[in-house]
């Protein structure tokens, strides 16, 4: 899955910002859950509480 945070432009600043924030949110569950599964409950809330 792949996930760009340059195609969608809103011209809204809040939405903009929003939508990049909630990228990386993801980007970082992502990478995350890889490296420490032991935690990953911790990085699902982080998920929700991001998206």
């Amino acid at each position: 899955m792949k996930i760009f945070e340059k195609h969608a432009e809103y011209g809204n600043p809040i939405l903009d910002k929003s939508f990049k924030f909630g990228v990386r949110i993801t980007k970082f569950y992502l990478i995350r859950v890889k490296e420490d599964y032991k935690i990953k409950d911790l990085f699902k809330q982080i998920l929700r509480s991001g998206t």
